[in-house]
């Protein structure tokens, strides 16, 4: 279980940059529920929660910051590791679009487009599912 929570890390990479989120303050009435500033506020895997383990082992993807935005933009502003000080500052400005169908959401960064189905909990919080090395993992966004 531990080799799979050190290796859990970069797929979350992964995830975030298939299903990202943002924040924009476009006053139309056509605003899916997905437009605003979303970050990763839990991991489980077979139910339980590994998500302060995953932030004590790397902290800084936690920090992310996914903006959906009304124009079908997508802002990812990551975090990173300083080598010299171990603290995390502002990595790579990631952009990119995203679509919609049913409650699929489609995000397509660099050419590369990946689609996750999203199980809004309420208009701020949601639930996402991916696979980590045969095993379900349980990715929770929580709105900014």
């Amino acid at each position: 279980m531990k080799n799979l929570k050190l290796m859990l890390v970069p797929m979350l990479l992964l995830g975030m940059l298939s299903f990202s989120c943002s924040s924009d303050d476009d006053s139309s009435n056509n605003m899916d529920v997905i437009v605003g500033e979303w970050k990763i506020s839990d991991v489980k895997i077979d139910g339980e929660s590994v998500y302060a383990e995953l932030v004590l082992l790397n902290p800084c993807p936690f920090q992310n910051q996914y903006h959906f935005r009304n124009d079908f933009s997508i802002q990812i502003n990551t975090f990173e590791e300083n080598s010299e000080t171990g603290n995390c500052v502002a990595g790579e400005v990631q952009n990119g679009t995203w679509s919609k169908s049913g409650n699929v959401y489609s995000v397509s960064i660099n050419n590369e487009t990946n689609s996750s189905t999203a199980n809004f909990i309420d208009d701020n919080n949601f639930t996402t599912q991916t696979e980590f090395e045969g095993q379900p993992v349980e990715l929770k966004f929580t709105k900014q």
